[in-house]
């Protein structure tokens, strides 16, 4: 296959492609990990072994067929409804994750930036 004038060989591995497991009993909590970039950046800790706790806001659907998938590949992984804007909610998530996880060792703070969250003056454009 060619991509871009580079020739692609299915059959080539590397550290980009095989999954190393060097996150093998830690645990990640994602915020925003039920789609987009959030649920690449859980499905690759979990294909590194780590188990990935994910929150969501209002995709119910996505969050759960990406347990599954992370599942079905054998990793470990669950997802929780929490608006990480709202502090209350983040800490149970956490709780949550510590519950079902034993630990957390990992953070991405993922969760976008909408209409529903007030701008900081110094962000505003002008």
């Amino acid at each position: 296959m060619t991509f871009f004038g580079l020739i692609i060989d299915s059959s080539f591995k590397n550290e980009e492609t095989t999954m190393s497991r060097r996150l093998e009993g830690k645990t990640a909590v994602v915020t925003g990990g039920a789609r987009g970039i959030g649920a690449a950046i859980a499905e690759r800790l979990a294909a590194d072994g780590a188990a990935v706790a994910v929150s969501y806001s209002r995709s119910a659907e996505e969050a759960d067929a990406l347990v599954a998938r992370i599942k079905k590949a054998g990793g470990r992984a669950s997802a929780h409804k929490a608006d990480a804007s709202d502090p209350a909610q983040a800490k149970a998530f956490v709780a949550a994750a510590l519950k079902e996880h034993g630990r957390v060792d990992i953070v991405v703070n993922n969760a976008g930036w909408g209409s529903s969250f007030p701008s900081r003056p110094s962000m505003r454009s002008t």
